[in-house]
């Protein structure tokens, strides 16, 4: 019998050269595993991180995380979903489930977990496979272009309903005018608070569709009357809450300077590297600092529960698609921040 095969970029050693598209057998499905055929999928920033060596993989690995797909086969003992069901799925691929954070469903911070697209083989290929307790239906409604973008949204659902508190009337700055940044900001609004979101020279039709969809003000963050232009929003009193959405060692020093005393601070974007932070203004304003790192299974619950509310609007946010051998320009073309969220399409819906 033939053995079936398919496309799929890997990253098999150090380097970029380590990157390489080739041809891989399709995973066998086994008890309890659902086999996806890929729709699209999402280059993320951490994929680049990946590309870079920025980022722990374990090595040969299919990276790409944020997809949507359907469902082609399932293992023996699955009930969740049927062939034909359209699905993303949760990314800790590989968690002991016995751990205290296994327990509490916080897989993503489980010691022995290995991650989808750097420990687990991931979406940019045309099959993957996942546990199917870890897999869910895309709502009605939703298109499989936007269902792709899932995966950041619901990292962004946990930072702000599970991880922070966000209050109606309170003062919200986001750090960031890319896509978390501005799905952050739409949350927020949506729960009430008055929202400014920053971004920098150049950034001008991201700040336009901003004030159209989410934030009540934008601003300059390089502005030199960044400080003043704060204190206008804020009558004086600075924000309450701040989240750090770029992954920039300035962003996160201008965040904890727009902070209010005892105000609270949220890291969400990913740095790649090692950052120097100013603690000692951090603790003597005794602000709250949390991080908030990928998703649990009640956040993307949640967020599916949002969408179908209207609480998001995504579709702005689709970039450019690309076929999966064009994979080089694909990355270019996320790494220069033109586009909002760049795809591959790896076979018909």
């Amino acid at each position: 019998m033939n053995e079936r095969t398919m496309r799929a970029l890997v990253k098999e050693g150090p380097g970029r050269e380590g990157l390489v598209l080739k041809t891989v057998p399709v995973p066998a499905c086994g008890p309890d595993e659902v086999l996806i055929r890929v729709v699209y999928a999402g280059v993320c920033g951490t994929d680049l991180h990946i590309y870079h060596d920025e980022y722990t993989v374990f090595t040969p690995v299919t990276i790409g995380h944020e997809f949507s797909g359907v469902v082609e086969q399932v293992g023996e003992g699955v009930t969740n979903v049927v062939p034909g069901d359209r699905v993303v799925s949760l990314t800790c691929s590989v968690h002991c489930g016995t751990c205290d954070f296994c327990r509490q469903g916080l897989y993503m911070l489980c010691p022995n977990k290995r991650g989808l697209g750097s420990g687990y083989d991931g979406a940019f290929a045309e099959y993957m496979k996942s546990p199917a307790d870890l897999v869910l239906k895309i709502p009605e409604g939703l298109g499989m272009e936007e269902a792709a973008l899932s995966e950041p949204l619901a990292s962004v659902v946990r930072a702000v309903t599970e991880n922070m508190t966000v209050k109606a009337g309170d003062r919200v700055y986001v750090s960031g005018v890319g896509m978390m940044g501005q799905l952050t900001a739409q949350l927020c609004t949506a729960s009430g608070a008055d929202v400014t979101i920053a971004g920098i020279r150049g950034d001008e039709e991201r700040l336009k569709l901003a004030r159209a969809l989410c934030a009540a003000h934008t601003v300059d963050a390089s502005a030199a009357d960044l400080e003043e232009q704060t204190l206008a929003i804020t009558e004086g009193d600075m924000y309450d809450v701040v989240f750090e959405c770029c992954g920039a060692p300035k962003s996160m020093e201008t965040c904890i300077a727009l902070c209010r005393r005892r105000g609270q601070y949220c890291q969400i974007g990913l740095y790649g590297d090692a950052v120097s932070v100013p603690l000692d203004k951090a603790l003597m304003k005794e602000l709250q600092i949390t991080t908030s790192f990928s998703a649990t299974h009640s956040s993307w619950k949640r967020m599916f529960r949002l969408i179908r509310q209207g609480i998001f609007t995504l579709s702005p946010y689709v970039g450019s698609v690309f076929a999966l051998e064009q994979w080089e320009e694909a990355f270019r073309l996320a790494a220069s921040s033109k586009e909002y969220k760049v795809l591959f399409r790896l076979s018909k819906e």
